[in-house]
């Protein structure tokens, strides 16, 4: 593959020219993207997403496969 490509590097006229505008198109893109949309922040639900369970929550859950429950 490397050989092929060293023969056909000629052709490769315009590549740099061309992975600069697709990088220039895409940066734009990405600089503008989020412009304007209004985002807001998320509003707690008012239960904590991530905290411990209790034990009767923990004793209440049906055992993993392969599990015996305690």
């Amino acid at each position: 593959m490397y050989f092929l490509l060293a023969d056909l590097i000629h052709r490769f006229n315009y590549l740099n020219i061309g992975l600069a505008a697709i990088l220039i198109w895409v940066g734009v893109k990405t600089a503008f993207a989020t412009r304007g949309q209004g985002r807001r922040a998320v509003e707690p639900t008012g239960a904590e997403m991530f905290r411990d369970a209790t034990p009767d929550e923990v004793a209440s859950l049906s055992p993993v496969v392969g599990r015996r429950p305690r």
